[in-house]
């Protein structure tokens, strides 16, 4: 049986383009009386502003006054595959300073994606680097992850998402191997309906299996066609499983529908459906 009640203290929206300030998207959701509100920082105002100390210091002011859940969604493009050292160190170094900047304003979780490996052409097929250097990218990813696991501030989880090159083989047998203390993970519920048959069951019985390990979900709807971000409701999705599974788990339930008219719709929704 869900428990709804604990799910409603626990839900939110993510914005991204809506807002050109932090503290203005944070005030949204308190005056929708939401309880979390997840910032993307792909919206290049947001990124900015954590690099202020001041504008820190201000949001970090303005959450502990109203006790609202904030947490964040970091830089995407960013790949772990890329094979150069310089360029690791560089993409680690980024995502450990983020992890530094939400700690001290007093954001509770950080999503982050490991990106994609490249693709070649080979005669009429495609193939990845990791496919012919399997044991590098092997040790290059199990290192970058500790390298972040090691670096993830006390107050705040890391969550790793499932999206790009967290489906590769290799990845899911690393990563279970490090959850644990800060390193945890983002549920994405709308990337396992992309799948069908043997490949949606993997991911969702990694995601059952590893479910002490998931922080945060990301909720929206879509046919399977594609990563559509729809309104739930507009898709085929049956998220009763889900939060079934995340019953005794302490995550954060995250509208990831943009703009936040949609989210808000889907915040509707829910409380009519349940």
């Amino acid at each position: 049986m869900v428990d709804v009640s604990k799910i409603k203290k626990r839900l939110g929206i993510q914005i991204l383009f809506d807002f050109d300030d932090v503290i203005e998207a944070v005030n949204f959701g308190l005056d929708n009386k939401l309880n979390v509100i997840e910032i993307n920082l792909n919206n290049i105002n947001f990124n900015n502003q954590l690099h202020s100390r001041k504008a820190r210091k201000e949001i970090a002011n303005h959450i502990r006054k109203y006790k609202l859940a904030l947490q964040f969604h970091a830089l995407e493009g960013l790949s772990f595959f890329i094979p150069d050292k310089d360029i690791q160190n560089f993409v680690v170094k980024s995502l450990i300073k983020t992890m530094n900047y939400a700690s001290e304003i007093g954001a509770k979780r950080i999503t982050f994606h490991l990106g994609t490996d490249m693709s070649f052409g080979m005669t009429a097929k495609k193939i990845k680097p990791y496919e012919v250097y399997p044991h590098y990218f092997h040790t290059l990813i199990y290192d970058v992850l500790t390298a972040l696991k090691k670096n993830i501030p006390r107050n705040v989880y890391l969550c790793l998402e499932n999206v790009g090159g967290f489906r590769y083989p290799f990845v899911l047998d690393i990563v279970p191997k490090l959850l644990g203390g800060r390193l945890c993970l983002t549920l994405d519920i709308g990337h396992i309906n992309r799948f069908v048959g043997v490949d949606k069951e993997r991911e969702y019985s990694f995601f059952y299996n590893n479910r002490r390990y998931i922080k945060n979900c990301h909720m929206h709807d879509n046919n399977g066609e594609w990563d559509q971000h729809n309104i739930i409701g507009e898709g085929n999705i049956d998220f009763k499983p889900y939060f079934e599974f995340l019953a005794d788990s302490d995550t954060y339930y995250i509208f990831e529908v943009r703009p936040k008219e949609s989210a808000m719709e889907c915040v509707r929704r829910f409380n009519r459906l349940f």
